[in-house]
């Protein structure tokens, strides 16, 4: 029988659910475990795609093309597991989807309400495919006590009741503050949360404390006091400098064998972890890579992706990591001509969307390809560096794309792939596309092979017309498509590293098996530098 895992939060969030569940998740792995993760989100967004980067974060894209949370991401990155359409369901979806079926009849004139109808349908989502997997973890979005959460902790409680303790075990991660004045750690909100949460019906068999302190606290008596878990199913969530160190942390404390005791699951005795070199890896970085990213959401979370991805091309080559981020928005060209006169190490153009910052962009696309600084465009970036190249070596003056100019008063080296289409979310090129790469590229030294399948989140394409023009003068076109309809890859091979991307390698990056485009970028900088 399937075994089910939940973890709430308490207290705030933003604490980290998502990536201790999938922390969770890889050590389950390393006991042979089959199993996929999942994520509640109590909002009533449909998806993602439509939600602004400076209130959600990033929109992370599975590989079928869902526009998701962005804890999906820490899932893949930490784990084997390549998310889907599955992977994710929003209080917004569930209605939609009960909406669509009392127009149609389908509940026979009977009342629709929060139960049965809402439960059952949040545990249809969790239960879907169970078959093919010995555990589902599912993440529940938000805080415990959350009034557009209350719906998703009665689904939990009542599936409790139908399959029975033995298989389900409940996580709850709750925030352990520090308070000066007094030198000592507060458990009160702890013990607060857990109390909301044994109010819904759910006792936790696990409580995880997040806090923010190198040293090894001690109040886990007292969460075991007041949360009736044992001692030993207390589990410590330190402050850490690299979430990547995690995993071990937790291997250590003996997370997964709880866990997998409660829903007597068969041990590995002894399990070797593969996270313990990688700790050991990270405690020992040399030298350190720079990456400057020209961007225009002034949100680190909105690049969360690209800044991990990053991060699992240096630790590959045994490099530290530093991140300068250059706001677009805000600078005026001679500040950012002054600003990237001074820097080291390569210049990253990420993607984003509209007009904000795209002069300042380009501006910094024109001085990576003058000065040969090594140079990654990806989506947005991409289209910026050919729209660079049309103006400054092809001398379409104002050369632009279609996204900033929907009259038409310009050149547009860059198009609109639908322009009958008139909603925004979910109607972009999403998910995973294959390429085929031209021979004797600097992409196929980068991907060691002539295909490629990466994963994608555009509207716009490059313009094909100018195709010839731009072939002809030095840039080319090293990836494309399939069925040679989309320009993916754009390099100009006299530099020592200049290559746009279209689509978003970031989003198919983990910390065992890095990208190769961003790999390739990393050793770039690494064997060129900044003179």
């Amino acid at each position: 029988m399937t075994k089910y895992i939940f973890i709430t939060g308490g207290v705030m969030s933003g604490i980290g659910k998502g990536i201790i569940i999938a922390s969770l998740a890889s050590l389950l792995q390393e006991n042979g475990i089959k199993l996929t993760i999942k994520k509640m989100d109590p909002y009533l967004n449909i998806d993602a795609g439509t939600m602004n980067p400076f209130e959600h974060g990033e929109t992370f894209v599975t590989q079928d093309g869902l526009e998701a949370d962005l804890d999906l991401g820490h899932y893949e990155r930490f784990t084997t597991i390549k998310t889907n359409k599955n992977s994710l369901i929003t209080s917004g979806k569930i209605y939609q989807s009960i909406f669509e079926k009392e127009r149609k009849g389908e509940y026979l004139g009977h009342t629709v309400q929060m139960i049965p109808h809402v439960s059952n349908e949040i545990k249809a989502f969790i239960q879907r495919d169970s078959s093919k997997y010995d555990v589902i973890l599912i993440e529940i979005g938000g805080t415990v006590g959350d009034i557009e959460g209350m719906i998703h902790t009665e689904a939990i409680r009542q599936m409790i009741g139908e399959f029975g303790r033995k298989n389900i075990v409940n996580i709850h991660l709750t925030y352990i503050p520090f308070l000066k004045v007094s030198d000592e750690f507060k458990t009160k909100p702890a013990q607060d949360s857990i109390k909301k949460l044994m109010q819904a019906g759910i006792i936790p068999d696990i409580v995880v404390c997040r806090y923010e302190s190198d040293d090894t606290p001690n109040f886990a008596k007292k969460i075991s006091l007041f949360s009736n878990v044992d001692e030993k199913n207390v589990i410590m969530a330190p402050n850490i400098d690299n979430i990547y160190k995690l995993p071990y942390i937790y291997f250590k404390q003996g997370f997964h064998k709880n866990v997998m005791n409660l829903l007597k699951l068969k041990i590995k005795n002894p399990v070797k972890s593969k996270w313990k070199t990688m700790y050991n890896t990270i405690s020992n970085l040399k030298d350190t890579i720079i990456v400057n990213l020209v961007i225009k959401y002034g949100y680190k979370d909105a690049y969360i992706s690209l800044v991990e991805a990053l991060k699992h091309a240096a630790y590959a080559i045994n490099k530290d990591i530093e991140f300068n981020f250059i706001d677009a928005r805000n600078l005026h060209e001679k500040d950012l001509l002054t600003l990237l006169k001074k820097i080291k190490g390569g210049i990253l153009v990420p993607g984003g969307f509209g007009e904000a910052g795209v002069e300042n962009k380009i501006v910094a696309i024109e001085y990576a390809r003058k000065k040969d600084i090594p140079f990654l465009g990806i989506c947005y970036g991409m289209q910026l560096m050919v729209i660079e190249y049309a103006r400054h070596i092809l001398n379409i003056k104002y050369a632009t794309t279609a996204e900033i100019d929907p009259e038409n008063k310009f050149p547009h080296i860059v198009h609109i792939i639908n322009e009958a289409e008139t909603n925004l979310g979910g109607t972009m090129r999403l998910g995973d596309y294959d390429g085929i790469i031209k021979k004797g590229s600097v992409a196929q030294k980068i991907y060691g092979s002539l295909k490629f399948t990466e994963r994608h989140r555009h509207r716009y394409e490059i313009n094909t017309e100018y195709k010839p023009a731009l072939e002809k003068d030095g840039l080319i076109f090293s990836g494309t498509s399939d069925n040679d309809k989309y320009m993916e890859i754009a390099e100009i091979p006299t530099n020592k590293f200049m290559v746009g991307v279209q689509y978003h390698p970031e989003l198919n990056s983990t910390i065992f098996e890095p990208n190769p485009v961003i790999l390739g970028f990393i050793k770039a900088i690494d064997k060129y530098g900044i003179e």
